[in-house]
């Protein structure tokens, strides 16, 4: 099939020009045009304003069944950085599938690093201290490799030699964590040690890992930026649930963690190798696009910090340059991260003793008959651990099926200020907890929790600019550090309640009580402050 404007086909031989899944171009003065990137001469037209592209409005009406047979004719592999309307269903669940090992990763480290720290350390407080490096590693980790990832200017690609390192670094880890009890049992201070170390470690890479999938997906989704959020997400949750399942099925993993962490490499391995092998990127310097009315000599225009941005201070950077709507959003976010870290940090002993009536159990009890009230925490906490998280799981995949099709319908704001409401829950629950009423409120904050974590990348692209690269990287790591921020909030909280009340029970109400204080917080931003219209999908 021909273009309508068979420039882009003459200036780019090497491909051909599909109406399906490329976009035909006419010419807009004094902007940088994508087809002037290939050939030998790149370099030298890089160094001139060129004419740049725009949709073409005489796109060629075509039958579905040339339609069909066009997109047939198209490779896997794709080029970042060509202009585009998007990616296939299929090259989505390509690209999206390192989130499965990425939310595999996380839950890991709950279920296995965890309990061996609480074994290692033996003072709670001791354990809450080394589970910080997860949060102060993200606010440093995240905005650094943002940015550094948006000017990278490998040959392969920005986003492919991060993905790559991460992923193979973090098999590495699992490698040492699988077998580090069995070399160093007999030797506890160096067993803690490399656990910690591994802690560490762990916390690193896969934070490197996730912000460059999120940034490798932004740059292959087009305008269907909300979708291909929602699928990486899709596959966030089904990570989890098969960790749940494993534990469920084969108990905790902390007494014999070989099979487990082989588990893990195995879904890093086949979920991030295709990607590298598959997606080709073209290199930055190639990608670089000049606003309207600019030219080369003087410099893009944009809102992105021209100023250097070291790695220690990216998160404070993206903060402070966040524009107006991102920064309310940003803090709306932090409040919503905080009141659900204010259930999730205390779920287990809340449904065990608040929920079910229930006694911690004693240390006794494996030996001796456990009493009634020893059952019912443990019934609690089989609860808080199994229906109770299945629930939200499930709501949470049906949230991202349809999230999409509602910001289409009734607009981002619309969309956020429904979907937070459910939050204020926890007010009612911290006062009034049944067992069904605890469990469906805790699934209901499926609904806030999925929306504000897929909106990110699309808000930053619709407020900041869809084609502007170079701000990307930096205010979605702000955005984890937005997270991060509402995790150590809720650590201090936690410690502070806990030494103010000696009855664990009375502590428990009062965090929850405080989360959904914030809940009720990120609700009134997002209702008087935040006014983005945007009805993408």
């Amino acid at each position: 099939m021909d273009c309508p404007d068979d420039r882009t086909s003459q200036r780019q031989p090497r491909r051909a020009c599909y109406c399906k899944t490329w976009r035909c171009f006419e010419r807009v003065p004094n902007r940088w045009a994508p087809w002037q990137k290939a050939g030998p001469k790149a370099s030298a037209q890089r160094r001139r304003p060129v004419p740049s592209v725009r949709p073409c409005a005489r796109r060629a009406e075509t039958s579905r069944g040339m339609r069909a047979s066009s997109t047939r004719s198209v490779a896997l592999i794709m080029h970042v950085g060509d202009e585009r309307p998007g990616c296939s269903l299929v090259f989505f669940l390509l690209v999206c599938a390192p989130m499965m090992a990425v939310k595999m990763s996380w839950s890991a480290q709950w279920a296995a690093l965890g309990p061996m720290l609480n074994d290692i350390l033996e003072e709670s407080w001791r354990t809450q201290l080394v589970q910080l490096i997860g949060p102060i590693t993200g606010i440093i980790v995240a905005p650094a490799v943002g940015v550094h990832s948006d000017r990278n200017t490998s040959k392969y690609g920005q986003r492919r030699p991060y993905i790559f390192l991460s992923a193979l670094s973090t098999i590495l880890c699992w490698c040492v964590m699988a077998y580090v009890k069995v070399w160093f049992e007999a030797q506890p201070t160096m067993f803690g040690l490399l656990t910690i170390l591994c802690y560490v470690w762990m916390d690193v890479t896969v934070n490197v890992l996730q912000t460059v999938t999120f940034l490798l997906i932004s740059d292959v989704a087009g305008p269907r930026q909300v979708t291909g959020s929602a699928i990486a997400h899709m596959y966030g949750i089904l990570g989890q649930m098969v960790v749940s399942m494993y534990i469920s099925l084969a108990k905790n993993p902390r007494n014999d963690p070989q099979p487990f962490f082989a588990l893990l490499i195995s879904v890093m391995f086949l979920t991030v190798m295709p990607v590298c092998y598959f997606v080709r990127e073209n290199p930055w310097e190639a990608m670089r696009r000049i606003a309207p009315g600019s030219t080369l000599e003087n410099g893009p225009s944009t809102a992105y910090p021209m100023q250097a941005v070291s790695i220690w201070t990216a998160w404070y950077v993206g903060i402070r340059t966040l524009p107006g709507p991102l920064f309310v959003y940003w803090l709306a976010g932090l409040c919503l991260q905080y009141g659900y870290q204010s259930y999730n940090g205390v779920k287990t002993i809340f449904f065990g003793e608040n929920v079910y009536n229930g006694t911690k159990r004693s240390p006794l009890c494996m030996t001796v008959e456990c009493t009634a009230a020893d059952d019912l925490y443990t019934e609690g906490v089989n609860m808080a651990t199994g229906a109770a998280d299945q629930f939200y799981n499930a709501l949470a995949m049906f949230t991202l099926v349809f999230l999409p099709l509602l910001v289409q319908k009734f607009g981002v704001r619309n969309v956020i200020q429904y979907t937070f409401l459910p939050h204020c829950l926890l007010l009612a629950m911290a006062l009034y907890h049944p067992v069904a009423f605890s469990v469906i409120v805790v699934g209901l904050t499926a609904l806030g929790q999925i929306t504000v974590f897929v909106l990110q990348v699309p808000l930053i692209l619709h407020v900041a600019g869809f084609r502007d690269e170079k701000v990307l990287g930096l205010y979605l790591g702000a955005f984890n550090t937005a997270t991060c921020l509402g995790q150590m909030l809720n650590f201090a909280t936690a410690t502070l309640v806990n030494w103010m009340y000696s009855s664990v029970r009375d502590g428990n109400v009062l965090a929850i009580l405080i989360g959904g204080v914030f809940s009720v917080c990120a609700v009134l931003i997002i209702v008087f402050k935040f006014h983005v219209k945007l009805h993408s999908w």
